[in-house]
């Protein structure tokens, strides 16, 4: 998501019973292929999708026709949409997506504040008392560091004094 779309709308979906193997054989084509010309004819929008999320985005409003066609298309192919996880989301509030936050302030992609506080508290704990499980740890370091370099380079100018066996920040200034 960058500055470029400001109203998004995430969309969950569930599978009925009979899953259609031609979505599950090649995601190029069915679903990804029709959302995306019934999206083009609507203006500009873009849509991503994980698994059976979907989020579409578009620097204006969207409309509730895109929504109720976005709808038909999945039931076409299965899918029913779940109501109670699908929402509106503008620039002036929080826009969360799959656990990862788009920072309205710097335009980047974030775990967010109250996840990034408690991970530093099991960083601090780990490293420190030697409580904690370190692959756990170090999985989400990972994640942290694919979803934003920045927020694991501060845990990592925090944190590496106190990681002296180097097992978590060993290639941290490397990149």
């Amino acid at each position: 998501m960058s500055e470029k779309y400001g109203f998004v709308i995430p969309i969950a979906y569930y599978l009925h019973e009979n899953y259609p193997d031609s979505v599950h054989q090649n995601p190029n084509k069915g679903i990804d292929l029709e959302l995306k010309q019934m999206l083009d004819g609507f203006g500009s929008f873009r849509y991503t999708r994980y698994a059976d999320d979907i989020v579409i985005s578009s620097m204006s409003f969207i409309d509730e026709q895109v929504l109720k066609q976005t709808e038909q298309l999945m039931i076409k192919y299965g899918f029913k949409m779940n109501h109670e996880k699908t929402y509106y989301m503008g620039k002036n509030g929080k826009r969360q997506v799959t656990g990862i936050v788009l920072d309205n302030n710097r335009n980047a992609l974030t775990i967010g504040n109250k996840k990034y506080k408690k991970f530093q508290r099991m960083l601090y704990d780990y490293l420190v008392k030697g409580h904690g499980d370190l692959g756990y740890i170090k999985g989400y370091l990972a994640y942290i560091q694919e979803v934003s370099r920045q927020q694991y380079d501060q845990l990592a100018e925090i944190y590496k004094r106190y990681d002296i066996e180097n097992v978590l920040f060993h290639n941290a200034n490397g990149r």
